[in-house]
């Protein structure tokens, strides 16, 4: 945490199955006095400006095909784009009274969001089967030195989120369909 005068810099690590934990943070920063000004392209590193404490609704999006009347529709609607990265998008609109904003009518869009976050995963899970193939046929790499052994951890250890964050996404959509009933 970097904290000057009126900046402060903050690490918020967030999954794409959950974002509503990320939402809630950056709502609560807002009613601290802590206004995002930008986060980095990884969306994991946040920068605030010293400001009034005010009510901001956070909402994230994963839209997939970005139009130009994408940001239009939301910029119209009163939301300002506070955030973008890695397919992501952070929206930002101040309130009043009890009744929180929503970017999402309903929980299709929701559903929808979660759909294209797994189909992401799995598109990527699918291509690592041709490695996987051509490495036991041919054997590729050999996993002999330390330096292959590493490589493969670390391999490993991503497949293993990647497949996490699937089954993650998978139940959070199961959940929003549930919710939907």
């Amino acid at each position: 945490m970097k904290k000057e005068r009126n900046t402060l810099i903050r690490w918020f690590c967030w999954w794409g199955w959950d974002p509503d934990k990320v939402e809630a943070w950056l709502e609560a920063m807002a009613a601290e006095g802590w206004r995002l000004v930008k986060a980095d392209r990884l969306l994991l590193r946040f920068h605030f400006r010293r400001d009034e404490p005010k009510k901001v609704r956070i909402c994230t999006d994963y839209p997939g095909n970005v139009t130009p009347e994408y940001r239009t529709l939301f910029e119209d609607a009163g939301w300002e784009l506070v955030g973008e990265g890695m397919g992501w998008y952070i929206w930002r609109t101040e309130y009043s009274g009890a009744e929180r904003p929503e970017i999402f009518n309903g929980v299709d869009e929701l559903i929808e969001r979660s759909q294209r976050l797994l189909l992401l995963f799995v598109t990527v899970l699918l291509g690592q089967l041709p490695f996987w193939i051509l490495n036991a046929n041919r054997r590729l790499i050999e996993f002999t030195t330390t330096a292959s052994k590493v490589f493969l951890v670390f391999y490993v250890v991503l497949i293993l989120v990647i497949v996490f964050a699937a089954v993650a996404t998978s139940s959070q959509i199961v959940r929003l369909k549930a919710r939907k009933r």
